[in-house]
């Protein structure tokens, strides 16, 4: 048989740890929304897209602005511009410019949206401060 004092300090090893995993479960931050920031997304278009296909990634953008809870602001078209350095082949790009209010999370979730489209060349997502 073990000596009690063996016996004991588990018991209070186990209360301790216990202890700690309730302290700790207590001061985790409770999941409020986020700060919703201003940001600017400039991309490149496929020079090949028609008008209607600018104007219908702009309003994908723009609707998936709405639905993760921010706010459109402007957007422009810049046109068709000729690009500083071939990208995928191409020498020249349609520029849309828009501004949105939204929470980092879905910011960065739109710059994967706009990665895996196909319509859109590049893109660069900042934030405005």
């Amino acid at each position: 048989m073990k000596p009690v004092f063996l016996r004991l300090s588990r018991f209070w090893r186990a209360c301790y740890n216990l202890w700690v995993v309730r302290i700790h479960s207590r001061l985790r931050a409770p999941v409020v929304s986020e700060r919703v920031r201003e940001y600017e997304l400039v991309m490149i278009i496929r020079p090949e897209a028609t008008e209607q296909e600018v104007t219908g990634a702009m309003e994908r953008v723009a609707t998936f602005v709405t639905e993760h809870g921010g706010e459109m602001g402007e957007t422009k078209s810049w046109g068709l511009k000729q690009l500083a350095y071939p990208i995928a082949r191409r020498k020249e790009g349609i520029y849309s410019s828009a501004k949105f209010k939204l929470n980092s999370q879905g910011a960065q979730e739109l710059g994967k949206a706009l990665k895996i489209s196909e319509d859109i060349i590049r893109h660069l997502v900042t934030k405005v401060e």
